[in-house]
């Protein structure tokens, strides 16, 4: 169920492989996986002339790397003379051929808006490009990007004062952001015209943390903080009191981080104070009894089982798969009873132990971050969060990606179990499905490289411009056309030190 098709082309010639019937997906439900046949290793990624005129060309939509080494291509879809669903990747080193000429002011207008909000100094050579006659350095001084240098230095300049938290003219509701003095930062916020509270609280590690021996540990601690305290030790008690009052909670291991989460009746104060008792004793003294350890791995086989039926985790895996196998991306992140139960016994890792070692080394007051809402006021908030979450310990542990992130390339050719680019995969999926999926990735060299990405958030246009759906937009194309009924770009893999654009 699953081809893969090697390029001995150039990543760029390889784009014109999904051209012919054998890539046609009206034959039988196929989704069409492509990740660095446009491979850029580079966080500068974005096209050089972003068209935003009222109508979309009827050839398509262009898009090309500004480097000199990428040659523009020209993505379209278009029906073969048998009327079937075909993805042609074409390679254009005109992109005047395909601009519409008939731009009206305003249509310039937006242009410039945009261009302007995307330039910086590492962007200006597309910027003139894009614009006929519009000095690109003008571009850059009109709309100037915020670095991590500058941010960093006004953190530094706040610091011993409060924040003030930014919000929207409309919203009335009251906020305040802190620390408290075991490191813990927090967020409140009061809404006294709500009668729902609600806590979440984010742990700076994840997955990518397993121990290389036991694939999965992340996850089976999440399940296992759930499973009683020292203060709350019979199981399952935080859920039983939450259905008492309204309420339901839940958590989720992600690659980097660990979050969980609730959210109850909030008009009980003392209800609500009791919650966050409860919630707070799993970040200070869990039991990880041996009892609840055992059964607890029959809930983490059966969600590994579920999955294996799920598209978009195959999906998810195959995307792992094609990361350098060395990086911390492409361990297996669920777990199920063959790694986590017979891996153990057959190396001699005692697992409760090793879940104890887990904890005790990365859940750390000085890694997480609180997020409360709730009807009460803000003094009295924090009243109830001192008292909930003061007792987290402080390990002072340094963060998890220290270990690998800048160190350990993300795409290796020849270090991955399928091919990172150059290739097409087709896969046949479990349910009805055809797709066609593109991925980019964008690789940091740098802490500050990365910094500088998040705070200017380039994704947010391009996935604002390619997923507009209104008049003119490539998905009303597409549907016209009768090719598409739905369409979509944003960030998927998020990591220290790459993420993927799909």
């Amino acid at each position: 169920n699953l081809r893969i098709i090697s390029s001995t082309k150039t990543p760029h010639q390889a784009t014109t492989m999904a051209r012919g019937p054998r890539y046609t997906l009206s034959t039988k439900a196929t989704t069409l996986f492509v990740l660095g046949a446009l491979f850029v290793p580079s966080v500068s990624f974005l096209p050089p002339a972003l068209r935003l005129s009222k109508p979309l060309p009827a050839n398509g939509i262009s898009s090309a790397n500004h480097k000199a080494r990428n040659p523009s291509i020209l993505t379209s879809i278009r029906a073969d003379d048998n009327s079937r669903e075909n993805v042609d990747f074409k390679a254009s080193s005109r992109l005047s051929k395909i601009q519409n000429t008939n731009d009206d002011p305003d249509s310039t207008a937006r242009r410039q808006i945009i261009l302007s909000l995307l330039s910086a100094s590492s962007l200006a050579p597309f910027a003139a490009n894009a614009i006929g006659g519009t000095d690109s350095a003008s571009l850059v001084k009109s709309a100037p990007i915020v670095t991590a240098d500058v941010a960093n230095a006004a953190i530094a300049s706040t610091e011993g004062e409060t924040v003030k938290v930014l919000k929207p003219p409309l919203d009335k509701r009251a906020y305040e952001t802190y620390e408290l003095p075991n490191g813990l930062k927090v967020l409140l916020c009061s809404d006294p015209t709500s009668t729902t509270a609600a806590a979440g609280m984010n742990v700076h590690v994840g997955a990518c943390s397993d121990p290389k021996e036991v694939p999965g540990l992340a996850h089976f601690c999440e399940h296992m903080l759930f499973l009683g305290t020292e203060k709350y030790p019979v199981e399952d008690s935080f859920s039983k009191f939450l259905s008492s009052n309204g309420g339901i909670n839940n958590a989720f291991t992600d690659s980097e981080k660990t979050v969980y989460y609730f959210e109850m009746d909030g008009s009980i104060d003392n209800r609500f104070s009791e919650a966050l008792l409860r919630f707070g004793s799993f970040f200070s003294c869990p039991l990880f009894t041996e009892s609840a350890t055992g059964r607890e791995l029959n809930a983490i086989d059966s969600e590994n089982s579920k999955n294996l039926q799920s598209d978009v985790f195959r999906l998810y895996e195959l995307e792992k798969d094609r990361v350098n196998s060395d990086h911390p991306y492409a361990k297996f992140f669920t777990g199920n009873k063959s790694t986590l139960l017979e891996g153990t016994k057959r190396q001699g890792i005692n697992l409760r132990q090793e879940l104890v070692k887990f904890y005790e080394k990365y859940y750390s007051a000085n890694h997480m971050s609180l997020a409360v809402v709730a009807p009460q006021s803000i003094s009295q908030l924090k009243e109830f969060v001192l008292e909930a979450f003061g007792e987290i310990p402080n390990r002072e542990v340094n963060p998890p990606e220290d270990n690998w992130a800048f160190l350990i390339p993300p795409y290796v050719e020849g270090k991955s179990l399928v091919p990172a680019y150059k290739h097409l995969v087709e896969i046949v999926p479990i349910q009805e499905l055809r797709q066609v999926t593109i991925t980019w990735p964008v690789v940091f060299k740098s802490k500050e490289e990365r910094d500088d990405y998040r705070l200017n958030k380039p994704n947010y246009f391009v996935s604002g411009l390619l997923g507009h759906e209104g008049s003119g937009s490539l998905l009303s194309h597409l549907k016209e056309k009768g090719w598409a009924n739905a369409l979509g770009a944003s960030d998927n893999a998020d990591l220290s030190d790459f993420l993927t654009f799909k």
